[in-house]
């Protein structure tokens, strides 16, 4: 299923290109219309080249308006603040060359700006497929809740802590630290108070025992813990963990 970021890239990026083709054809236009017009009897090419500001003003909105949903606002400002170009149109007036001239430069910015949001967009189909392959892979997972205090494995709960205790608070600091060695004395600082039970024990409370402290808790000290969270497919097999028997852990 495609995310709503990825739809709302696809759509930018249409309705870019969709601009993109305007600006180019206006801006070619600009010339040849008054090449073929601007002998003609009653032809005015200052009316004509505020006629051609009226409509780069109202494309560049158009554009302004479609980049303005984007979050990230570097591509509006890119597209907003052009290079300069050093091209010069001779043979024709010098205010309808600024504005041909001015008509290039943000068609080109336009450009790049698509080529970046497509790129945006790249990487969020890619990031969502890795994300799916990820979650798919997902052996076993431990979730905690802070409103409900349940301790769950694969949605089965384990244990319940009572609120502001010390198993509470410090199997929470825990679970918001995982894949990494955590010391006693961070935890204390975390939770604002020296630990009374050893966190051995703690971790025994919570119904980490025999092989889901195996799996989960892979290092136990008396001043240092590891908490490893979520369990992979690869990482089981690489680490030759134990089969939890998930219909056993239920409390």
């Amino acid at each position: 299923m495609i995310s709503d970021e990825t739809k709302i890239l696809d759509k930018i990026v249409k309705d870019l290109d969709f601009c993109l083709t305007e600006g180019f054809n206006q801006q070619k236009d600009i010339i040849k219309i008054w090449n073929k017009d601007h002998l003609t009897d009653g032809f005015s090419t200052d009316d004509y080249v505020g006629k051609i500001w009226e409509n780069y003003n109202s494309w560049q909105k158009q554009v302004y308006d479609i980049l303005n949903k984007l979050d990230l606002k570097y591509y509006l400002v890119h597209f907003l603040n052009p290079t300069c170009s050093s091209i010069d149109f001779v043979g024709i007036p010098n205010n309808l060359s600024r504005i041909t001239v001015k008509y290039s430069e943000h068609v080109h910015a336009l450009e790049e700006t698509i080529l970046m949001s497509e790129e945006k967009r790249n990487l969020a189909s890619r990031r969502e497929i890795a994300d799916k392959e990820y979650n798919a892979d997902i052996l076993y997972e431990v979730t905690y809740s802070t409103h409900t205090r349940e301790v769950k494995i694969n949605n089965i709960q384990i244990a319940k802590t009572e609120f502001d205790s010390e198993n509470d608070n410090v199997f929470a600091y825990i679970y918001r630290n995982p894949n990494r060695l955590i010391t006693l004395e961070e935890i204390e600082k975390g939770v604002r108070t020296k630990l009374k039970k050893r966190l051995v024990d703690i971790i025994r409370d919570l119904g980490f025992t025999a092989d889901l402290k195996t799996v989960f808790f892979p290092a136990v000290k008396k001043d240092s813990v590891k908490f490893i969270n979520p369990i992979t497919k690869q990482q089981a097999i690489r680490d030759d963990l134990p089969n939890i028997n998930l219909r056993k852990i239920v409390r």
